[in-house]
């Protein structure tokens, strides 16, 4: 990120595992008790794993994030998303070098066009549910019209859960199952298309075998491109 703030430039250190316990402890209370700090540490994570993906970790803050992502199922899986994600932007910035060549002054202003239109990384809509059976009412997940990531934080979540499935309220089809896993503080996180949803409530369950959780929101609306 540019020019990130202190409290970013301190979410960042304590996703590498880089802060003292007393301001490790004072994160996680604000992640349980501020759904909107909550949100900005999902993104910023995103961002951790986009740069490890594209090689702009170095050294220390490397190796750093290797030892908290690589040995769990959920970073390697955040992993993948990223590489995927950046391999499918890949043609764009194939088209950018070709476009170089045609000389200083037209670069000067594909790169000006680039920077509006191209973002290296994506735009994250970010929902964090505190519990099985709560419904967070107005504060749902809003998609808008640059979305291209959903991320979905489940919190308290069963430790023996193997499996989501997403389903529309009312529908019997599920609209995606999926293999998860849940981490040592009992959370577990899905990255879904926003092509899934329309507006309307939703509900994710979570298996272990049978049901062991039922978590709700609501879409206000989807404005998102399809």
């Amino acid at each position: 990120m540019s020019n990130p703030s202190d409290e970013e430039r301190e979410i960042r250190a304590y996703l590498l595992g880089k802060l003292d316990p007393t301001q490790h402890s004072e994160i996680e209370r604000r992640k349980a008790s501020e759904p909107e700090f909550a949100e900005t540490v999902e993104a910023i994570e995103a961002e951790l794993v986009d740069d490890y993906v594209q090689g702009n970790l170095r050294g220390e803050e490397k190796r750093q994030f290797e030892r908290r992502s690589l040995d769990t199922a959920e970073g390697q899986r955040n992993i993948e998303f990223s590489r995927a994600f950046l391999k499918s932007s890949g043609s764009l910035r194939q088209h950018y070098r070709v476009w170089l060549g045609i000389g200083a002054a037209a670069v000067i202003l594909i790169a000006a066009a680039m920077a509006y239109v191209w973002r290296p990384r994506p735009s994250i809509a970010a929902l964090v549910i505190e519990k099985p059976g709560v419904v967070r009412g107005d504060q749902g997940l809003r998609l808008h019209p640059d979305t291209s990531v959903v991320q979905i934080v489940l919190k308290s979540a069963p430790r023996n859960a193997t499996r989501a499935v997403l389903l529309r309220v009312g529908r019997k089809d599920a609209l995606l199952e999926t293999v998860i896993s849940v981490n040592s503080e009992g959370q577990s996180r899905l990255a879904l298309a926003p092509e899934l949803f329309t507006a309307g409530d939703y509900l994710i369950q979570l298996k272990a075998g049978d049901v062991v959780a039922s978590y709700f929101f609501q879409v206000p609306f989807n404005t998102a491109k399809r």
